[in-house]
């Protein structure tokens, strides 16, 4: 791995959008795990440690702005990028 190697966290529920963005960021030498919803995204948080966590703000299992306030609550480190396909 590289000395700057990232671990990614991918919420979005859109499988052809978080698989692109997979492997993208698997081509740059970075680490990425995907998860499909809002309570995947808590339990994967409370697993690992992520640096990064790309998050779709409209989840079929709830608002992703709302997951926002509970991912801060098991990290304040992590780096969140909000995203929505709405126009």
């Amino acid at each position: 791995m590289q000395e700057n190697h990232l671990n990614i966290l991918i919420v979005d529920d859109a499988q052809m959008i978080a698989t692109l963005m997979s492997k993208y960021i698997k081509a740059c030498g970075h680490a990425a795990v995907v998860v499909n919803s809002c309570e995947e995204a808590i339990e994967k948080l409370w697993q690992e440690h992520f640096d990064l966590v790309f998050l779709d703000t409209n989840l079929p299992d709830g608002s992703g702005i709302d997951l926002i306030g509970r991912l801060r609550e098991i990290s304040r480190e992590v780096h969140i990028v909000a995203m929505t396909g709405d126009a």
